[in-house]
């Protein structure tokens, strides 16, 4: 999997990267409330990616628009 990421934009590694911290957490045995903040966090990234990525939609996605 880690060979194909290399193909990804910078966000998508990093929130990869943080999923898979957060499951080493989780296998871990980790607080629950350790745990909810971080997924709070991975949250967040992705709708940061979310938004970044309706910011500059393709001419394709337009269609049907008025």
């Amino acid at each position: 999997v880690w060979p194909l990421l290399s193909y990804q934009p910078a966000t998508t590694v990093k929130i990869e990267r943080f999923r898979w911290e957060l499951d080493t957490m989780v296998e871990a045995a980790a607080p629950e409330q350790m745990l909810e903040g971080e997924r709070a966090k991975l949250a967040g990234m992705l709708e940061a990616q979310f938004a970044d990525a309706l910011g500059d939609l393709p001419e394709s996605a337009k269609s049907g628009m008025l």
